[in-house]
């Protein structure tokens, strides 16, 4: 099981953390994103993830930090890429 580490501030990624990822995983490895600041408190937070040679884009939720990779995107050797992306959270 391996954790990418990402730290997070407004709309900037930094990875603190970046382990080798084996292909073929499924549910095993994970991306913890960290934050220091308050600017997506408002939101509910996914992880999206794809492919370099696939534009199918996954959307992961991110739950209490964390976000596993999906099995679709390490099937195989290549490069993936992902993002956060924010839902407004509903009012009352």
């Amino acid at each position: 099981m391996s954790v990418i580490k990402v730290e997070y501030m407004d709309q900037v990624l930094n990875l603190t953390d970046t382990p080798t990822i084996a292909a073929g995983g499924v549910d095993t490895d994970s991306i913890e994103f960290t934050t220091s600041c308050n600017e997506w408190d408002e939101f509910g937070l996914n992880a999206i993830f794809y492919r370099s040679d696939d534009d199918t884009k996954y959307k992961t939720p991110i739950v209490e930090g964390k976000a596993t990779i999906p099995h679709e995107v390490l099937y195989k050797e290549g490069t993936f890429f992902f993002g956060i992306a924010g839902t407004k959270k509903a009012t009352k």
